[in-house]
């Protein structure tokens, strides 16, 4: 049902996790696509911070 929109987040410290629901009497399908943009784009970030292209020669 595309009322619906849920995501599971993880405590930073302890082993313990929490299940975060939306409803709404509109579709969600926005939010749940705005939401896997932010996420893709901090990835993106975090990629090029982690694995940096620029150090990388291969002879």
């Amino acid at each position: 049902n595309s009322c619906y929109f849920g995501f599971i987040t993880k405590h930073p410290l302890l082993s313990r996790f929490a299940c975060h629901v939306f409803v709404s009497q509109e579709s969600m399908r926005p939010v749940a696509r705005s939401v896997g943009r932010a996420f893709l784009e901090y990835y993106q970030e975090h990629l090029a911070f982690a694995c940096p292209t620029e150090d990388i020669y291969l002879e």
